[in-house]
């Protein structure tokens, strides 16, 4: 079994001057929980969509009826 040992050595002065030089990202538009909110209800109602019409769409293919699992 091998082990390694390392030592991390960070330039202190220098990643202060990097850390000076960031700038903040700029805002583009400000988001609420409510849109939040809406956006889920929305991709969650679009997924189940796909999904059914998917459904009907085999269930229509003799050859891929056998893959819908029927409750």
């Amino acid at each position: 079994m091998k082990s390694f040992h390392c030592e991390i050595q960070n330039d202190l002065k220098l990643l202060k001057m990097e850390l000076e030089t960031y700038k903040p990202f700029p805002v583009i538009r400000r988001v609420d929980k409510g849109m939040v909110q809406r956006n889920y209800f929305q991709i969650k109602e679009d997924i189940e969509d796909l999904l059914s019409a998917e459904i009907e769409r085999m269930k229509g293919d003799p050859e891929l009826t056998g893959l819908v699992v029927r409750k």
